[in-house]
């Protein structure tokens, strides 16, 4: 998983449960015993209806079959392309089969160069002179306390890191920001030919390392700094949940669009045309250490002492180095770049709408044994599989299709789930509903999501309806608006597998989980030790995750009329706009630029449309609507967000003009990409142009959502929106 700050830090708009559910008396729920129901007659289910049996339904999950699952899942590391992801896939496919889900298996060939080993070595002069080094240790120490730690591990080079054998002086560039090689600069200090030592925060490591290779650095070396994650902020792993001294964050530094780079805007299925050699991959090598190793690096920097801000929780002194000792890094890759990953997918098949989608994915691959991530989202999403298969199995099928996923070789760059999305597209353009991620679920027991403006009213509605894993007694809404009562839902924009989806195939999406804070991502301390003791004991995290999965499956599989909600996007849309008006009276351009009336036009125009169709969706006043008549409202708005992607645009991630990972920062999310990215280059002629793009794009959402709007007129129907 990448970690991506899930509030926008906007307030979102207040919402009121009761005006949303309608509350049934418990007589009327279907009764759920384990993962079936008795049988009900869907061929009449107006909204009030489906809600009820969404809450039910969703009830079933099962914290003993949550728990196992992880055990099996979880007993050995699962990195892409090797045979425990393998294997791996293997379990996910038979337990889809038990369950009587139709189960097929994707495979794709990719360009995933494994690191063969890793060295670090410290010496008083060059190597090569023959000076006696000294090795500096790169492996995790194994627990006593946690025999899952005491496991071969793949080796701490950064996924995507190139070979190499780099002797030179040590710098270290605090967080590696583009503002921190410039205060280097600045201070005379010269990265170029050097090994950066930057600590882990602030920035996607990705981009952490492309800063450092555009100021010269010649290698790389990651760590954690206790300040961070360390303990700087409590107990340590295994007496507490933070980062001990050999923890070490793996992870991918590849940066730019998601997938396969040897084959870009296609998929790498087997026999597929490649583009060799590939481009825009790292050229150093780059490898992570834990705090205890970066310490020993660190007490022989010389220099001046580094700026106010740049120290972390280290017991020494923090200086720039860039002189005296050397340190040799050498990262050797195995020779065969080519790996095979399987994406396994599952398919409950709709009763009325078989091509229309409804996705639940989630990652199966980790880096280390990965409980938290990505164990915890893989069974979550399984425990929601066997309780709608069993719904199915009971006579009561969903109306659209559920589709439930677990991709590969999302560590590395969603890789999976982008290659399944490309092989998909024609197929995701038409039918697919929305899609729902599940990465890192369950790791303490604080609430945050992210969600596509159209479904955010959604998630209120179903995180309400679920008990919260640390307050039983109140829903996971009203919890988490206790603890933050501004809280927002944010953007899903780079960081995770919905990426592809709102950014390749234009479906809205959403992804949520429980987390605290602590320090385990990705280093071998992510186990089912660790889970039991501080993430998620009695496995009530993983729970409620699938609990408001199944709701949110089952919601989107039976509302006639499809949950969207459209006038969020509006909202949003002008929260942009004011912030590029800012902007530009900031530049000088205070009467604004050509194509900023036009987009302020087009958002008004999308405002009232999403304001009257939520009025039709609402006002009807009898119990169903022909449902050739639903099949057409439900298309258009589907269309309406497929009109947000523009294919061939200006951002490496390409087609969405609404949400995009930020270009210096991939872990955030930039919104109106394409214009706020013009007018950080201060092109005033390209933000015109975005300008435009974008006052199109809406002004194709407006005519889209009005069209559903006038199918749904009192002349075209029969009786009103019977899940509205």
């Amino acid at each position: 998983m990448s970690r991506e700050t899930h509030s926008d830090g906007r307030g979102a708009r207040t919402w009121c449960a009761a005006a949303l559910l309608v509350l049934i008396a418990p007589a009327a729920l279907p009764a759920v015993t384990g993962a079936s129901a008795a049988p009900v007659d869907s061929s009449r289910r107006p909204g009030a209806v489906v809600r009820a049996e969404a809450t039910a339904i969703s009830s079933a999950a099962a914290a003993d079959q949550l728990e196992r699952m992880a055990a099996q899942l979880g007993a050995t590391p699962r990195v892409a392309g090797t045979p425990g992801a393998g294997r791996a896939a293997t379990m996910i496919a038979d337990r889809m089969r038990s369950w009587g889900l139709q189960v097929t298996v994707h495979e794709y060939d990719v360009w995933l160069p494994h690191a063969r080993s890793v060295s670090v070595e410290l010496a008083a002069g060059s190597a090569s002179a023959g000076t006696a080094t000294r090795t500096v240790a790169v492996a995790e120490t194994a627990l006593e306390q946690d025999a899952y730690t005491d496991t071969e591990h793949y080796p701490v080079a950064a996924g995507y890191s190139a070979a190499g054998d780099v002797t030179a002086p040590l710098v270290y560039a605090n967080y590696g920001r583009r503002h921190d090689f410039e205060t280097l600069v600045h201070d005379g200090v010269d990265v170029r030919g050097k090994i950066a030592l930057i600590r882990y925060g602030g920035i996607f490591r990705g981009d952490k390392v492309r800063n450092a290779e555009n100021a010269g650095a010649a290698a790389v070396i990651l760590y954690s700094d206790p300040e961070d994650d360390g303990f700087q902020r409590g107990a340590v792993y295994p007496d507490g949940p933070f980062r001990p001294p050999a923890g070490v964050q793996r992870g991918s530094i590849k940066i730019g669009a998601p997938g396969d780079p040897a084959s870009p805007g296609w998929p790498a299925v087997p026999g597929a045309r490649r583009r060799l050699p590939v481009e825009g991959l790292p050229t150093v090598p780059v490898v992570a250490l834990g705090y205890a190793s970066a310490a020993e690096l660190m007490q022989g920097l010389a220099g001046a002492a580094v700026p106010a801000g740049w120290e972390g929780g280290l017991p020494l002194s923090y200086r720039y180095g860039g002189s005296g000792e050397s340190v040799r890094v050498r990262v050797e890759l195995d020779p065969r770049p080519w790996r095979r990953i399987r994406n396994v997918v599952g398919t409950i098949e709709g009763a009325k709408y078989p091509d229309e989608w409804v996705i639940l994915g989630a990652h199966y691959d980790s880096w280390t044994h990965g409980a938290v991530d990505n164990v915890s989202g893989t069974v979550a999403m399984l425990e929601a599989a066997r309780v709608l298969a069993g719904q199915a199995a009971a006579g009561d099928r969903p109306d659209r299709s559920l589709v439930f996923a677990a991709w590969d070789a999302e560590e590395w760059g969603l890789v999976g789930s982008t290659e399944w999305v490309e092989e998909h597209a024609r197929q995701l353009h038409d039918g697919a509903v929305a899609y729902i991620n599940l990465d890192g679920v369950a790791g303490g027991p604080y609430f945050s999501a992210v969600a596509s403006p159209s479904l955010r009213d959604l998630l209120y509605a179903g995180a309400d309806a679920v008990a919260d894993p640390l307050l039983p007694q109140s829903s996971v809404y009203r919890a988490w608006r206790n603890r933050i009562p501004g809280a927002s839902v944010g953007l899903p924009g780079g960081g995770s597998d919905y990426a592809p989806f709102t950014a390749i195939a234009g479906v809205p999406a959403i992804g949520f989980g429980f987390s605290a804070a602590a320090g385990v991502y990705h280093s071998a301390y992510d186990t089912i030790g660790f889970m039991e003791r501080f993430g998620d004991p009695g496995y009530r995290q993983h729970r409620a995750a699938s609990a408001l999965a199944t709701w949110l499956l089952w919601r989107l599989g039976n509302d006639s009329a499809v949950a969207f909600d459209y006038r969020d996007l509006a909202q949003d849309v002008v929260t942009g706009l004011n912030a590029i008006r800012g902007e530009l009276d900031r530049l000088g351009y205070a009467d604004g630029v050509p194509g900023m009336t036009q987009a302020w036009s087009a958002v008004g125009s999308l405002a009232q449309a999403a304001g009257v169709l939520r009025a039709r969706l609402t006002s009807a006043d009898t119990d169903d609507v022909a449902r050739s008549v639903l099949s057409r409202a439900n298309s258009h708005m589907r269309r309406a967000h497929r009109q947000l992607t523009r294919v061939g645009s200006t951002t490496s991630w390409g087609q969405s003009v609404l949400v995009a990972p930020d270009p210096r920062d991939t872990y955030r999310s930039l919104l109106l990409p394409h214009v706020a990215d013009a007018l950080r280059r201060a092109d005033i002629g390209a933000t015109a142009i975005a300008l435009h793009d974008l006052a199109r794009s809406l002004e194709a959402v407006a005519a889209e959502l009005s069209a559903a709007e006038r199918v749904l007129q009192p002349a075209g129907r029969t009786g009103v929106i019977a899940g509205g």
